[in-house]
């Protein structure tokens, strides 16, 4: 796998993102905006060769990388998505959970946007949103806002630690 064991393991944490999302072998999982497929390999392990994996992009040119390095993302069925930036276009119920890492501050109206991840993921699933930086600046979204937004829709918990990049 191009992706796994990298030095970004070291402090992006990706086996901590993947544990909150609590998935099973043979689960559906999106990863809203999955670039080059980081967490997709992850979250491919997670659910193995009977799951599949949702991977989510605006841009044309991620989908396109991603679907010419399927057979490195790992066991699960690798799905390819090329979405607009204001929705994920899940299917109604129909995953297990949703992954945005380092991206929810790039999504307009993200109440609404989450109203869609809400709709899109089976009752009592998971979504797990894992913030650019730890100490929000005015451009990014704090934790408080996050909360806030999206607990109109979902429980909400956070990490006892920061599993985005400090530095």
């Amino acid at each position: 796998m191009i992706h796994l064991g990298t030095s970004r393991d070291e402090w992006q944490h990706p086996e901590e993102i993947v544990a909150a999302l609590k998935l099973e072998a043979g689960q559906t999982v999106a990863d809203i905006e999955a670039g080059t497929g980081y967490m997709v390999a992850h979250l491919s392990e997670a659910v193995g060769g009977n799951g599949t994996v949702i991977a989510i992009d605006a841009e044309a040119a991620m989908i396109e990388y991603l679907a010419n390095h399927l057979p490195e993302l790992g066991p699960a069925h690798i799905v390819t998505q090329k979405v607009d930036f204001h929705d994920p276009e899940l299917k109604p119920e129909s995953v297990h959970g949703v992954l945005t890492l380092d991206t929810w501050h790039h999504m307009s109206e993200r109440e609404a946007y989450a109203r869609k991840v809400y709709d899109g993921l089976r009752k009592g699933e998971r979504f797990a949103i894992t913030p650019a930086i730890k100490t929000p600046i005015p451009f990014f979204c704090s934790i408080r806002w996050i909360e806030r937004i999206i607990k109109s829709y979902f429980s909400v918990s956070v990490a006892d630690r920061n599993l985005a990049r400090e530095t």
